[in-house]
């Protein structure tokens, strides 16, 4: 041991590890009789389309509720197993730990992974297990589903927390009362989790791949249970030792400051924004002097029924856009907007905001619980004690929040932009891994699904005792920043409103489409013909009908294409105005306009004339461009 004899040291290390995995297995026989530490296969809750029936096996581990207490209870954990497409797959398989904490995976992505070629690279000589922890999606304990999206969006109040905090001691008392013991959500419980699971399956070892907070599960297994453990690759990786990692305002300045200079390094966007830095800091300023009220509708996340959007708030949403790669490409043309407009193209953008950052999608107790077990005392968050002291009140987990050593392979990589698990997160979690290559994924946030990355972890997890190639990542294509938008208010508040009332929207332009081209057939066919007997003024007036129905057909595919083109830009160009290349489209309220006056004074004519079949036809027209017409002042 001491380094003189490598041969020896070895031996010896291995005699110690078996008789170590010996004193483990004793106690553990116990449990097994109970099934703890056993998988159970099942039928999916979910639909699986026949052809995929047999590339998926769906099953629960069974693992004590608290490790160090048999008495507590038990588990059981949902997992799903895609089967290696080798004829003779390795035995030690690649374990997938989803991120959050408290997101779901097994059910809204088991059809999805089951089909998507990325996966089928890390399946091509290994099992790949999609592992939901204790409280993630199917796993036990679900606690308390009426708590997701229960946080206050974006910023808080006194009465919103305290609403709250009401909510979180309800379900302590409920989950405590059904015997669930808050505390055991926690990396390290999960950590020996995992290695009951490789036990279960009779493997050597495991992979881990572990995503945003799962790198942090991850790693904790690579600290607690090591001989478990081949190899990691920690994507997004979240340090221990970090006090806080969600809402970081240098954090996100840092980020928002490397995608400036991308943002300068290109001549368009340069062009366009070359005082960003300085418009970021008006924006802030401006909102700090005189933060912007919204009025929304009234929720337990909002009591007031308000929204206020202070400097931190748009610190926060600002930060938000960074997650996902297209939102990050308008980020600068947002900036330069409220800069020079002032914060009001903030108000139709209000609900989009909190939608954006609504919490929801994952389990809002099982966030709570391993963000206050795994995080350090010290932990700053304006909501951390009084959230905690709610939920778990004066205990806590396993907290271990020294950083990481080891000496297994690990493959750290965190995306340029990434405002949650930035590049330094990744720095600081590899300074503690002896074998570790760092990787940072230019020109993406926080969410990417590239094939590069995958053909990089199906190489690391292939030769964990080699950097993966990974040129590939200079290949990537560069960001494509939004630059070219022409504010218009209503074509902002037709986005906004289709964002949130999609239904009625259309209800509105699909009953306007059909009277208008009902007419324009009508008008075509049967108004304009060369009749005998026709006087010209009843000719001009059908095709004053036919150009003003036409005119609201015109007007409906237009809007609906400029709002296309600039959705594929992300939310905020329709959000904000139309692409360049369609402003035209801003003159046609003018024109539809026009022709809404024009259909209601043949409407009239008619009318006095009593003509019965030109006045339906005057009148179908009228509604469908008055139909248009009331869209336009209604958004």
């Amino acid at each position: 041991l001491s380094g003189r004899s490598p041969v020896n040291a070895h031996v010896t290390l291995a005699a110690l590890g078996a008789l170590a995995n010996l004193l483990v297995q004793v106690p553990d026989a116990a449990a097994q009789d109970g099934g703890e530490g056993r998988i159970t296969f099942a039928e999916p809750p979910f639909d699986v389309p026949a052809p995929l029936r047999d590339s998926i096996r769906f099953g629960f581990l069974t693992v004590p509720q608290d490790h160090e207490d048999s008495a507590s209870g038990v588990f059981r954990l949902a997992l799903m197993i895609l089967p290696a497409r080798a004829p003779s797959p390795a035995r030690d398989p690649i374990v997938f730990l989803p991120g959050g904490p408290g997101m779901s995976v097994i059910e809204p992505w088991a059809v999805e992974a089951a089909r998507a070629e990325r996966i089928h690279l890390l399946r091509e000589r290994r099992d790949f297990i999609i592992f939901e922890p204790r409280g993630h999606g199917l796993s036990e304990p679900h606690t308390c589903p009426e708590l997701n999206g229960a946080a206050p969006p974006v910023t808080t109040s006194p009465a919103a927390e305290a609403n709250l905090a009401t909510a979180l001691e309800k379900c302590r008392v409920t989950m405590s009362a059904a015997g669930v013991r808050l505390r055991t959500l926690s990396a390290v419980q999960v950590a020996k989790d995992l290695e009951l699971l490789r036990r279960a399956l009779e493997a050597p070892h495991l992979n881990l791949l572990g995503v945003s907070y799962g790198s942090r599960l991850a790693a904790e297994a690579m600290r607690t249970v090591p001989a478990a453990i081949r190899s990691a690759a920690l994507i997004g990786p979240v340090p221990a030792a970090q006090p806080r990692h969600v809402d970081d305002p240098a954090l996100a300045r840092a980020r928002l400051g490397a995608l400036f200079e991308r943002c300068r390094q290109q001549a368009a966007c340069n062009d366009a924004f070359p005082a960003l830095v300085a418009e970021y800091d008006t924006v802030l300023a401006r909102a700090r002097r005189e933060p912007l009220t919204v009025p929304l509708a009234q929720t337990p996340q909002l009591p007031d029924g308000r929204l206020v959007l202070d400097e931190s708030a748009l610190q926060s949403a600002f930060a938000a856009l960074l997650f996902e790669r297209r939102l990050a490409a308008n980020a600068p043309l947002l900036i330069h907007t409220l800069a020079s407009r002032g914060l009001d193209p903030l108000v139709p953008l209000a609900p989009t905001i909190v939608s954006t950052i609504d919490n929801s999608a994952e389990s809002f107790g099982t966030f709570l619980s391993f963000e206050c077990n795994d995080a350090p005392a010290a932990d700053t968050a304006y909501w951390f004690r009084g959230r905690c002291a709610a939920w778990l009140g004066e205990g806590s987990g396993d907290r271990r929040t020294e950083p990481v050593r080891s000496d297994i392979p690990a493959l750290v990589m965190a995306g340029e932009f990434d405002p949650r698990t930035p590049p330094e997160y990744a720095r600081l979690v590899a300074a503690g891994l002896t074998r570790a290559t760092v990787l940072e994924i230019p020109w993406h946030g926080h969410e990417y699904a590239l094939p590069c990355i995958n053909r990089i972890e199906r190489d690391f997890f292939e030769s964990p005792e080699r950097a993966p190639p990974a040129g590939c990542l200079d290949s990537l294509p560069s960001l494509a920043f939004v630059s070219g938008v022409v504010p218009s208010r209503w074509t902002s508040g037709i986005a906004i409103r289709a964002a949130s009332n999609p239904m009625r929207i259309a209800a509105v332009a699909c009953v306007a489409f059909v009277l208008l081209f009902v007419s324009v057939i009508r008008v075509s066919t049967a108004e304009l013909r060369q009749r005998p007997g026709v006087p010209d003024r009843e000719r001009r007036a059908s095709f004053a009908l036919l150009l003003s129905a036409m005119t609201g057909i015109i007007f409906v595919c237009a809007t609906v294409g400029a709002l296309i083109a600039g959705w594929r830009h992300g939310f905020l160009v329709p959000a904000l105005g139309v692409p360049d290349a369609w402003a035209w489209v801003l003159l046609l309220p003018w024109v539809l306009g026009a022709a809404a006056i024009a259909a209601a004074l043949v409407f009239l004519r008619r009318l006095r004339t009593r003509e019965v079949a030109g006045s339906a036809l005057a009148a179908c027209v009228l509604a469908g461009t008055l139909l248009l017409v009331s869209a336009l002042v209604w958004t």
